[in-house]
């Protein structure tokens, strides 16, 4: 009897045994063949994210420039495949007042006016007149070397870094004084001059100073032709300038417009 009931455990054993090796072979085809790819996930995410951008992003997508971009990616496709859309002419006004970028940390934007700076109300108050105007030399001075010589003194990114920490901490310091909106204001600014600083420190700043990229719109009179300039160089679009959200409000509802229109023509509804 004792010999007999271990061959029925022996066998149970190899039984569950085999039972293992199948749930274990068919969940490695579940997850081979239902699971979705990382290739699948990534255009589930971006096909999320363009369609957050075509139904009423949230402003801040626009002037950061994200929801411009997305679109931008989408027409661009479009327009490889060769689909051709119809002509919404771009205002020489509205370009002058976009940003471009090859998609590098930092955006020299806020010093596009040979360095001269346009602060904010709070920060053109008395208690930061040392600092900013000690900034503003700083600023010419750089954008200067940076344009003539393709590299900026490092004393002077130096100058620049400290300055603009003292004025960090001393707005910091006064935020019981001002009244959120304004103090945001001025915090943005300083993150711009921040952003700027870093294509300063670039070996190639000459090229953003003295504006290669602002070919890309020059001879761009619609969006059509924008799209294939912008694809040629390799730039993308990037953050506003405080004031000027109005020609980025602008300009995406051009790109809105003519990407829609591609669309329509690809039939490609189902891949927006």
């Amino acid at each position: 009897m004792n010999k007999r009931q271990a061959q029925m455990y022996s066998e149970q054993a190899k039984q569950m045994a085999v039972d293992t090796q199948r749930k274990i072979y068919e969940e490695w085809k579940y997850e081979k063949n239902d699971q979705p790819t990382l290739e699948q996930i990534r255009r589930d995410q971006w096909k999320q994210a363009y369609e957050h951008s075509i139904f009423h992003p949230p402003l801040n997508d626009i002037w950061s420039a994200d929801a411009l971009n997305r679109i931008y990616d989408h027409a661009a496709r479009l327009q490889n495949r060769g689909i051709g859309g119809s002509t919404i002419n771009l205002d020489e006004s509205t370009l002058s007042k976009i940003n471009f970028s090859t998609g590098v940390a930092g955006n020299i934007g806020v010093l596009k006016n040979k360095g001269k700076l346009t602060w904010t109300s709070i920060l053109n108050r008395k208690p930061y007149e040392e600092e900013r105007l000690r900034f503003n030399q700083l600023a010419i001075d750089a954008v200067r070397q940076g344009g003539e010589n393709n590299q900026v003194d490092a004393g002077v990114l130096e100058d620049m870094e400290r300055n603009l920490n003292s004025l960090d901490d001393n707005l910091t310091s006064r935020i019981r004084e001002y009244s959120p909106n304004d103090f945001i204001a001025a915090r943005r600014y300083l993150e711009d001059l921040r952003s700027a600083l870093q294509i300063l420190k670039r070996d190639d700043v000459a090229k953003y100073i003295n504006g290669d990229f602002a070919v890309v719109a020059s001879n761009a009179k619609d969006v059509g032709m924008l799209i294939k300039n912008m694809n040629k160089a390799g730039v993308r679009f990037a953050k506003a300038r405080e004031g000027e959200e109005w020609a980025y409000n602008a300009l995406y509802n051009a790109l809105l417009s003519y990407d829609l229109g591609l669309a329509e023509k690809a039939g490609d509804a189902g891949n927006r």
